[in-house]
């Protein structure tokens, strides 16, 4: 379910929306959990709600965008304690930005940038990493998702330059740099027994990619 508005006029657009959805039936063995939930089979759902902002300006040489998102997103099952608790993607706050400017009629720059606060994760209980079950040794999670990681932020950039090689066939050169700042942004976080020392537990973190050049070259027949 939605609700929002637009405005429209010289060049500007303003949207605002408000959303909730409630979905059922979801199986915790499918959603990728690494908590004490893990391994457990139990049915419940997640509901996600919030609001979207949007503001965007066009003239003959750019056009720019701002967005803004609210969100709140947490999953619910009833066997589970606590029964309530942070969907594995509660992103709370998302602001994104973007410029594109024609420098010259075939030449275009663009700028894009990302901030967002972190996904959530499940700390290792402190003092009391490890539980040990029957003869298997277990990370001893704490309440599930209640840590964040570090707020996620990316910078883009990019240059296109379009040509005509003859009548019927035209070019398109891009050149870019993901991640121009060289963010060390993480995007997911678990532990592991240490299998060096089974009463401690490892931090492994997954990193999204560092600074990246590409470049392409396209036609059109």
């Amino acid at each position: 379910m939605s609700l929002g508005f637009e405005f429209n006029k010289n060049n500007w657009l303003m949207d605002v929306e408000g959303f909730y959805k409630q979905v059922d039936g979801i199986t915790a063995s499918n959603q990728g959990f690494y908590n004490n939930f893990q391994f457990v089979n139990a049915t419940g759902n997640y509901t996600a709600k919030g609001a979207e902002f949007l503001i965007n300006k066009t003239a003959n040489k750019y056009s720019t965008w701002l967005s803004y998102t609210y969100s709140q997103n947490n999953y619910k099952f009833q066997s589970f304690s606590p029964s309530v608790f942070p969907n594995n993607v509660d992103i709370r706050h998302s602001v994104s930005l973007a410029v594109n400017y024609n420098v010259l009629k075939q030449l275009e720059l663009s700028i894009g940038g990302m901030w967002r606060s972190g996904q959530p994760y499940t700390k290792p209980v402190e003092g009391n990493e490890t539980v040990r079950d029957g003869n298997d040794v277990l990370v001893n999670y704490s309440d599930p998702n209640s840590s964040n990681l570090d707020d996620f932020i990316r910078l883009d950039a990019s240059i296109n330059y379009a040509f005509q090689v003859t009548e019927t066939v035209h070019g398109a050169l891009r050149a870019g740099v993901f991640n121009v700042l060289g963010e060390q942004n993480v995007i997911n976080r678990y532990y592991e027994v240490n299998p060096e020392d089974s009463n401690t537990a490892i931090q492994i973190d997954n990193k999204s990619l560092d600074l990246t050049p590409n470049l392409s070259l396209r036609f059109n027949f």
